[in-house]
């Protein structure tokens, strides 16, 4: 705690972090100190200038998660709760105020009139560009979150300032010869990001979808937007090249934190995920890397539905050797203990097999030519790597079957698409039973293909049709054991398939 408030130790950031850490998985052994904590940050209250102690952020967080978790010991005094709201409207960086909010809005006796004051503080006379305007949206994206429902009377104001006077706004075009990633946001970016949390926080400020589905269609209609046109907003094409990377990413990262919700989940269309799904193969490794690792943290945190996993094996193709490396090693331990747990034992990563040759079945870079099938053969192999065992490699193959079975329910004019990917699985499937020397087992019991993706076909005579029909190219077929070896030995895939 000493350390922490000391500037001019080498070690008040370990400190700082070992406090944050306290806070967030021992909050009871933090309890102790937290009320000298929040007197320290009495005395720290920023100035007019929105300076504060650089570890003040680190501070308020630990704080702020504390007081999620015991918000009857948070002080009530007018003292302190005055400290929290300047905090709020005038902290620096921005997020200071996100957790100064938390802090005073966990006080439930007084929640609805300080959430009130507090926003009408910060909506009042708000423009781009005046003082403490970007701490002023991050502490509106948090109240939002945590009382969207109280302040539905203020939902038009909050939603002028997010959209048509930040989102909606390109104050500088953009250039000729733009790098696509900054590691430095300008203000302008950083407020659209802001503005963006906003928008969704007040979604995620509802539990129920019944009273939020109106709400939630023009946010999702704008985060899908982002997403599908790489971080465009503007009709004309002017927004500049790094705040489209940012943009792109900072929606999918909301969608992703929306569909934590089980009830917003059903929000992402099929066509939707396809379009999120793709931001893990953005060109920049940033956006990329940064995405992956929020799917990667909720999916281990159980909080996104299992069909997200199917974003995680886009990553066979990742030019960073680390990242996919990362990745694999990731999977294998995701799928060994869930394999370990009785509940999800052959409920969560064997009956994604349909999502994903759905996925690459939609997928750009998909082909019918023996070069890019061979490419979407090394998709099934990084899937089945983490996830086949001779257990289950029999229920993999008779899913991998039963694709033939239907059509697209996405894209009817596609099904076509999934009669390759089909037999595609089914022959990269045998070719790594021999491979591994096992004997495919017989499958268990009825497994259902999602009713989202697959419907029945019509007639029997075009089922037979495309059962009897082989689409795989004799070129392919040809190669394809050897592609299957060379990929699971480590080696290099060096093929006639590939062009020079």
């Amino acid at each position: 705690m000493e350390l922490s408030q000391r500037e001019d130790s080498p070690l008040v950031h370990a400190a700082q972090e070992v406090l944050k850490e306290i806070s967030a998985r021992r909050p009871e052994v933090f309890k102790a100190h937290a009320q000298e904590l929040y007197r320290v940050l009495e005395t720290q209250v920023p100035s007019e200038d929105g300076n504060a102690f650089t570890g003040t952020i680190d501070a308020l967080k630990a704080c702020a998660t504390f007081a999620k978790k015991f918000p009857d010991d948070i002080p009530h005094d007018r003292k302190f709760l005055q400290a929290m709201k300047h905090y709020a409207l005038r902290g620096s960086p921005p997020a200071t105020a996100k957790y100064a909010v938390s802090i005073l809005l966990s006080v439930k006796e007084k929640k609805e009139l300080y959430a009130k004051d507090l926003l009408q503080e910060c909506i009042k006379g708000f423009s781009y560009g005046s003082r403490h305007f970007l701490t002023r949206l991050a502490a509106i994206s948090q109240i939002m979150l945590l009382a969207a429902r109280e302040l539905e009377d203020e939902a038009d104001a909050v939603a002028d300032i997010a959209i048509n006077k930040i989102i909606l706004k390109i104050r500088r075009p953009a250039e000729g010869d733009e790098r696509e990633w900054l590691d430095e946001l300008d203000e302008e970016c950083e407020a659209k990001l802001w503005a963006l949390k906003i928008l969704a926080n007040r979604v995620r400020g509802f539990s129920d979808l019944q009273s939020v589905e109106e709400l939630a269609k023009p946010v999702y209609q704008l985060l899908n937007k982002l997403v599908d046109n790489h971080g465009e907003i503007s009709k004309i094409q002017s927004t500049p090249a790094p705040h489209k990377s940012r943009l792109r990413l900072q929606a999918a990262i909301l969608l992703l934190k929306l569909s934590t919700k089980k009830t917003f989940d059903s929000l992402i269309t099929p066509v939707a995920f396809d379009s999120l799904a793709l931001v893990a193969q953005a060109p920049h490794f940033s956006v990329r890397s940064k995405f992956a690792t929020k799917v990667k943290k909720y999916l281990g945190q159980e909080r996104l539905p299992s069909r997200f996993y199917t974003i995680v094996f886009l990553l066979a193709f990742d030019p960073s050797k680390r990242l996919k490396e990362d990745t694999a090693t990731w999977l294998r331990a995701r799928a060994a203990l869930l394999a370990r747990n009785e509940k999800t034992k052959h409920q969560i990563l064997e009956p994604i097999l349909p999502r994903f040759l759905s996925l690459l079945a939609h997928h750009p870079d998909f082909g019918t030519s023996a070069e890019e099938l061979a490419d979407m053969a090394q998709y099934i192999i990084f899937y089945l790597k983490a996830v086949a065992t001779e257990e289950n490699l029999g229920d993999l193959y008779h899913l991998a079957q039963r694709v033939k079975n239907y059509r697209d329910a996405v894209h009817p004019e596609m099904s076509e698409n999934l009669y390759y990917m089909s037999d595609l699985a089914q022959a990269v499937i045998r070719h790594f039973e021999d491979v591994h020397n096992w004997a495919m087992q017989a499958h268990a019991g009825k497994l259902r293909l999602p009713q989202s993706l697959y419907e029945s076909l019509r007639d029997r005579e075009t089922a037979l049709e495309i059962a009897a029909k082989e689409y795989l190219p004799l070129e392919l077929i040809e190669e394809l054991g050897t592609l299957v070896k060379q990929s699971i030995r480590g080696k290099k895939v060096c093929t006639p398939l590939r062009k020079a």
